[in-house]
């Protein structure tokens, strides 16, 4: 049985708000390149072949999770589709937030200098990698979206593995150079999950 967004019209607007996400990634991917030229940049080469290992597995199980396991499916009405469509955008909203507060501190890759701030306006006063929590649960969205339980754990599984490494790399690379207002910080805020981790 084929997802909503495949049979409906409504589809198009799941396909409207992924290229508005994929876009402000890209449009931030070009504004990072002229912030920052001091930073220090972290060598993190085995942690990018694992997203591309990650993205190609996780497109696949996305893709494929009907096909693999139709029994799993979650439903083709638009009940499903809404809850994604809401997981997704919240998501995106959440990123994007968290792009704003970041400034010249967000980055794609591990990049540190010493006299950066620790940043704590925004969704940044309630966890320490919001960038993050709102890019999980955007493919949260998108897995629910496409409807079936095996692909949705396919898709997100890898991604919160990719996450939580990530997480690591740039925690010790702000202890490293942030030190103890850092630290202090990671004190009063969970990492991903408000309350939880």
């Amino acid at each position: 049985m084929k997802p909503y967004y495949q049979t409906h019209e409504a589809g198009s607007l799941f396909l409207v708000l992924v290229i508005a996400f994929l876009g402000m990634e890209i449009i931030q991917l070009f504004r990072q390149r002229k912030w920052r030229k001091h930073a220090t940049r972290v060598a993190t080469p085995a942690f990018w072949v694992g997203v591309v290992l990650w993205t190609v597995a996780a497109a696949v199980m996305l893709h494929e999770g009907g096909r693999i396991a139709p029994g799993a499916g979650m439903g083709d009405g638009v009940a499903v589709f809404v809850v994604g469509m809401v997981l997704f955008a919240g998501g995106a909203v959440l990123r994007w937030a968290s792009f704003w507060a970041l400034g010249q501190y967000f980055t794609f890759t591990v990049d540190v200098s010493a006299d950066q701030d620790v940043v704590t306006r925004g969704p940044y006063r309630v966890v320490r990698h919001a960038g993050y929590t709102g890019g999980l649960l955007a493919m949260v969205g998108i897995g629910v979206i496409y409807a079936n339980w095996v692909g949705l754990v396919g898709f997100v599984v890898p991604c919160l593995v990719i996450i939580i490494w990530r997480i690591r790399i740039e925690e010790a690379a702000l202890l490293w150079t942030v030190g103890p207002a850092y630290q202090m910080y990671a004190t009063r805020r969970k990492r991903l999950v408000p309350f939880v981790w």
